[in-house]
């Protein structure tokens, strides 16, 4: 008996040591009620809408029955996995067919990935980094913006942080759920678990641990690949159509995958679609403030870096590293560059192509094997990086495979031939969040703190206003229902105004007009809704 009481009273301790330890994140949380409880009973246009008809729904007729009638439902070429349509279904269950359930189910996930961000850069940094990325990310307006309405990118980005958090751990089984999670959101969510796979495998043949630990481990981090491979043959087998229905690519009829890789053998990497993800990615709404901050805290890592070995290592191949660093920021710049300017010159982004030709081509080329040379020559540096990969460093086995999937999506997924969307890149928001937060918390003493006020005040500026002058010059702006969004999309009114809260305020008053009993419609040209 008096062992019972000596474990649930070291429980309690435990449990209070932790909330006053973490205390802290119920900021970020109570933030992001607040910027979104207003709009708990409003209803979605677009995409939103769709994604919610599609998932609106109870387990009728049984668990298995409901997914083949959910697949069923959405032959038409437009069917991403069944892990949004049952999380849906839950929320329905307890709390009833309507627009509430489906919205706390957002706000919870929300929830979920801010708690997911902050334990994880505790985890990866120190509880500094934590609180600065859990209070970025919850304001973060493109976050927001996507939280209520559920978009499947909204899915793939609260199980990526969760799942990189567990693998940050070393819970490789909660990692296998959770990275299924993702896979099982849409397709995209596949890059995680394969980045993270790669790296494994890189760390197997490395490792000087038993084989049967290293095979179990691996055989457990494949487990989120395989769940995608289940579902992808189920549909097949049972002769569905497969997403592709938005795909502008030749190749739109095999899917998503085959596009994808048909680009990556083909280098068709840029494209017009490719350029207008890229510039959302690098400067919509003051993400490039992020950028630069980031970009900042690069340059000065490099100047104070510690690690003597490495330190000493630069020294000796001072001029390499100066030729280094000069062709790959050349080569980075010149490519942002192109797509700045070409988007600034040219009154269509759409209809605005990169046109590189085989110089530069040639040029990525050289520039690559003169790294991966140097790389090898400069034995120290991949040595420690090698040495704390082998060690199962799992904090720098999750950095790098952060660093992978960046690279993995942005080359895969922001270069999809599909109408641009802002939301297509919030899985890579957490990441730029981690980074920027890093560098600031890494020179809290050398950074005033007005500055620390001013990017907060961005956020929140960011998600009411499109007042960013970046953006206006890149995009111009268009007037939709009283409210003045960046003119991403030149065509029409349709998903490219989702990046703030402004979008929310729209729909808002769309559903709570008199002239239309069911809240009005999606044709905002309409000036009676208004």
């Amino acid at each position: 008996m008096s062992k019972e009481k000596n474990t649930r009273r070291s429980f309690i301790v435990n449990f209070k040591k932790f909330l006053s330890e973490n205390l802290v994140v119920i900021l970020p949380l109570v933030m992001y009620s607040f910027l979104l409880f207003p709009f708990l009973y409003t209803s979605p246009c677009w995409d939103g809408s769709t994604e919610l008809s599609t998932n609106t729904g109870t387990f009728r007729g049984g668990f298995l029955q409901s997914i083949y009638d959910y697949i069923k439902n959405l032959t038409n070429g437009g069917l991403h996995p069944p892990f949004k349509f049952i999380v849906s279904s839950i929320y329905y269950t307890i709390g009833g067919e309507n627009i509430l359930s489906y919205h706390l189910m957002g706000l919870t996930l929300g929830y979920l990935a801010i708690l997911g961000i902050y334990f994880l850069c505790k985890k990866l940094f120190d509880k500094g980094v934590g609180i600065i990325a859990s209070l970025l990310f919850a304001t973060f307006p493109l976050f927001v913006a996507n939280s209520l309405d559920n978009y499947t990118d909204f899915f793939v980005t609260v199980f990526l942080v969760l799942a990189l958090f567990a693998y940050s751990q070393k819970r490789l089984i909660f990692y296998a759920i959770l990275a299924s999670f993702t896979t099982l959101s849409k397709d995209t969510g596949f890059i995680l678990p394969l980045s993270i796979l790669l790296l494994e495998l890189y760390s197997f043949f490395l490792e000087k641990q038993k084989f049967f630990l290293k095979a179990l481990r691996l055989s457990i981090v494949i487990i989120p690949i395989i769940m995608y491979f289940i579902w992808y043959s189920y549909v097949k087998f049972n002769g569905f159509e497969i997403f592709h229905k938005y795909i502008l690519s030749e190749t739109a009829s095999k899917g998503a995958f085959v596009t994808i890789f048909y680009n990556l053998l083909t280098f068709n990497f840029f494209h017009q679609y490719a350029q207008a993800h890229i510039l959302q990615l690098f400067y919509l709404n003051f993400t490039w403030v992020y950028w630069l901050i980031i970009i900042i805290g690069f340059t000065q890592t490099i100047k104070n870096f510690k690690h003597q070995k490495i330190k000493l290592s630069f020294e000796k191949n001072k001029q390499k590293v100066f030729l280094l660093l000069f062709l790959l920021s050349f080569l980075l710049a010149y490519t942002l560059a192109t797509v700045t300017l070409q988007a600034l010159i040219a009154p269509n982004p759409y209809v605005t192509y990169f046109n590189f030709n085989g110089v530069y081509w040639v040029m990525t080329l050289i520039i690559f094997i003169f790294f991966a040379a140097f790389l090898a020559k400069t034995q120290t540096i991949s040595y420690q990086l090698r040495l704390a990969i082998s060690q199962r460093n799992q904090k720098i086995k999750t950095i790098v495979a952060m660093i992978i999937f960046f690279v993995f999506y942005t080359i895969s997924v922001l270069t999809f031939p599909v109408l641009s969307t802002p939301r297509y890149a919030l899985p890579l928001i957490p990441i730029i969040v981690i980074a920027a937060s890093f560098v600031i918390a890494s020179n809290i003493k050398k950074i005033p703190v007005f500055f620390l006020l001013l990017l907060s005040t961005l956020n929140f500026v960011g998600l009411y206003f499109s007042v960013d002058p970046v953006s206006i010059a890149l995009w111009g702006k268009n007037n939709v229902a009283q409210q003045s969004f960046y003119n991403i999309s030149k065509t029409d009114i349709d998903d490219a105004v989702v990046y703030n809260l402004q979008y929310l305020l729209v729909m808002k008053k769309r559903s709570q007009t008199n002239y239309y009993p069911h809240g009005g419609t999606c044709n905002f040209t309409d000036s009676r809704q208004y």
